[in-house]
């Protein structure tokens, strides 16, 4: 069994506070544009809605690319045992 490999992705702990954070944000009674004006009320709740999203999608694929790499990485060392020393430096 190869340690390298991830065995199981561990949850994002910032993108879950992100997620508690918005949905407390939508359900509030206190936003920055009050719910009361029309259109205007609910659109402050769908950026919040909005921007989360686009950080959990940056993120999840920062965190793929990652794991793809490792992978690269784990299979060009049991290909070639002399990788590390033909390694270019990052």
């Amino acid at each position: 069994m190869n340690n390298d490999l991830p065995q199981k992705s561990k949850p994002d702990l910032f993108l879950i506070i992100c997620i508690i954070i918005t949905v407390l944000y939508v359900i509030s009674p206190v936003d920055a544009l009050p719910d009361t004006i029309p259109f205007l009320g609910q659109l402050d709740d769908l950026l919040a809605v909005g921007i989360t999203a686009i950080i959990g999608y940056i993120r999840s694929r920062k965190r793929k690319r990652k794991r793809e790499e490792l992978i690269e990485k784990s299979e060009a060392r049991r290909q070639n045992p002399e990788y590390e020393s033909t390694k270019l430096p990052d």
